[in-house]
């Protein structure tokens, strides 16, 4: 049975009166009538009577009349969702965020699509870089928040903005009378960080940054920022954390780093071979602004 045979017989039976029905579908009389015919002998049933009056419904044509408005509407609906689907403005969307993005990039990014698209279904993790890309070679997220520079066969990043590193230490510390810290300062100091597998090139471009010609004074790690703010306050050094994450905390002071302001850039990667529509929707955003 085809289904414009079926979307033809609803105007007929909403109309009882073939002329007005053929005159709504913009088909003559006859090629309405031949449609009906071969609908019924599609179902091998008698769908209709006609008499001087007009149409009569057979109880077959009141019960497919009844159930085959509902069919029509839910084909519509089916096509409609899969036609946005794939021009991703219907669907799901997976990103992954950083732990460390200071100034909510990614998510800024997320809550705007998600604002433009709200039929897309967006699924969010949060993880750190390295972790973030793991599951991007897994094929179960399609793109991820991530702190740059990454190398990563078959990935693509884009730069989305960068996050300034800040000094965090003991409000007692002789450096807190300096209003800006040079990265000489650090040389003799415990420097509070969190670990290089969470994002390797973004470490290693920060800590080249920092001390250029010279080795990094020795590391202590901890695992995030709340760690780090912690360990600063219980054993000294000095922590090196994103501005905006570094909250008001008593006992604990903020000094910026004086030029070259050390830096961490913020990317949205992806796999050159799993652009989903979806996706294509987000990164469009992107190339405008």
């Amino acid at each position: 049975m085809r289904l414009e045979r079926l979307e033809y017989f609803a105007v007929l039976a909403e109309e009882l009166h073939f002329s007005r029905a053929a005159a709504r579908l913009y088909l003559s009389q006859p090629a309405l009538s031949q449609q009906i015919k071969r609908l019924e002998s599609d179902l091998g049933v008698r769908l209709c009577e006609r008499d001087a009056h007009g149409v009569r419904l057979t109880a077959e044509g009141q019960r497919l009349a009844a159930g085959g408005s509902t069919l029509i509407a839910a084909y519509k609906s089916l096509i409609s969702e899969v036609i946005a689907i794939g021009q991703g403005t219907a669907g799901v969307l997976r990103i992954a965020l950083t732990r460390s993005d200071g100034d909510g990039i990614g998510r800024a990014l997320v809550q705007d699509f998600r604002e433009r698209h709200p039929e897309v279904e967006v699924q969010t993790h949060a993880g750190w870089t390295s972790w973030n890309l793991e599951m991007l070679a897994r094929h179960e997220i399609d793109a991820a928040i991530v702190r740059m520079p990454v190398s990563e066969d078959g990935v693509r990043v884009a730069r989305i903005g960068e996050s300034e590193i800040s000094a965090v230490l003991p409000t007692n510390h002789p450096l807190t009378g300096r209003r800006r810290l040079q990265a000489a300062d650090l040389t003799d100091e415990t420097v509070v960080f969190w670990p290089r597998q969470q994002a390797p090139g973004a470490y290693d471009a920060l800590l080249s940054t920092l001390f250029p010609a010279s080795s990094p004074p020795p590391i202590h790690q901890e695992p995030d920022a709340e760690n780090i703010l912690a360990a600063v306050m219980r054993e000294g050094g000095i922590g090196l954390l994103d501005r905006q994450r570094v909250r008001r905390t008593r006992g604990l002071v903020t000094r910026r780093f004086a030029a070259p302001t050390p830096r961490i850039g913020i990317g949205l990667a992806w796999r050159q071979d799993q652009i989903s529509p979806q996706l294509r929707a987000f990164l469009s955003k992107l190339t405008t602004t």
